[in-house]
């Protein structure tokens, strides 16, 4: 090997070093930040946010703006998604800190087969949501809320989707939908990022 050859070799390595540290450093950026957009609903829910803007889109494309621009990966949005549907966000609200539209919003819900009953509205008030779930009847002396948080806590921690819950009750897609739907809502279980079938799983709260 020439002189030059060497001295050439010697200046790549450490510039291909630099580019791997550079990757690797963005992303754990890109982890870290979307890890914060946990804090999302927090935030939503403390009604701080009002004191800033008149409201939560606008507080989100003034204070937040960078979140809009994370390229997460699919499994991690619908996971924001997923908790701040369990909220009670509308689908216009989920969709400001992410920079989506409520149509985009409507579409990620739907394909982790939840359907819910009542949305958050600007104003805080409950209303009913655009594909409300239909009401769920009780065919037996066991709540069906409460046998569905039984057969979640049984599947341990790969949790139970929708079309699981489905095929272990016999329920129709609605049915088991809204049970998990509510259930989220009152804490009693909380959707991962696990997906089968395409549809999130459901595990007991932390």
């Amino acid at each position: 090997m020439s002189t030059v050859s060497a001295f050439s070799t010697a200046i790549e390595a450490p510039a291909d070093l630099r580019l791997q540290r550079l990757r690797k450093r963005v992303g754990q950026l890109r982890e870290l930040l979307a890890e914060g957009l946990a804090l999302i609903g927090e935030v939503y829910e403390s009604d701080d946010w009002k004191l800033v803007a008149s409201s939560w889109e606008e507080f989100c494309a003034a204070e937040l703006p960078e979140l809009a621009q994370l390229r997460l990966e699919p499994e991690k949005r619908q996971a924001v998604i997923l908790d701040l549907a369990g909220r009670g966000l509308s689908q216009r609200a989920i969709g400001a800190p992410l920079g989506l539209s409520p149509q985009t919003v409507m579409r990620e819900l739907k394909r982790a087969g939840v359907e819910r009953d009542t949305v958050k509205g600007r104003d805080g008030r409950q209303r009913p949501a655009v594909a409300a779930a239909r009401p769920v009847p009780v065919s037996s002396s066991v709540p069906n809320t409460d046998r569905a948080v039984s057969l979640v806590a049984a599947a341990g921690p790969d949790g139970l989707t929708v079309r699981e819950l489905c095929r272990k009750t016999g329920w129709h897609h609605g049915q088991a939908s809204g049970t998990l739907s509510r259930l989220a809502k009152q804490r009693r279980v909380r959707a991962v990022a696990v997906f089968r079938d395409n549809c999130a799983a459901y595990v007991l709260p932390a």
